[in-house]
């Protein structure tokens, strides 16, 4: 193991099949090839999806969310939905903290609240 971390910290690659300790799990083939707003990926390697206008946010609430995703939302003012798609990663492990907030804090920065010092966020 300390030969393919030393292999990958000089630039290397790993060996075909392993994975380092702080790499994210693969993610399962996209699921979102007609995806066209925002996407960002998570500190643990989650997609995650933001909406940029009304027709966007209805498809990714309508179309592309699936079990286990968390959708979210500022609550109260307009703004971008966005999507932690879990159901991308493979295994069945919950979101990270670090994922969530990340998530969270997507949603308020593409929201009205932008500029507020703190933003209610809904979940589901």
């Amino acid at each position: 193991a300390a030969a393919a971390a030393a292999a990958a910290a000089a630039g290397g690659s790993l060996p075909r099949g392993k994975r380092s300790a702080t790499q994210p799990a693969p993610l399962a083939p996209s699921q979102t090839s007609g995806w066209g707003g925002r996407e960002f990926v998570s500190p643990a390697g989650v997609p995650i999806l933001v909406g940029r206008n009304r027709k966007e946010n209805e498809q990714l609430s309508l179309r592309v969310a699936r079990e286990p995703d968390v959708w979210m939302h500022v609550r109260g003012v307009p703004g971008a939905h966005v999507l932690l798609q879990m159901s991308r990663v493979k295994g069945k492990a919950p979101p990270a903290e670090a994922c969530l907030q990340m998530a969270a804090d997507l949603a308020a920065f593409y929201s009205e609240a932008r500029d507020e010092r703190k933003a209610l966020v809904t979940y589901a």
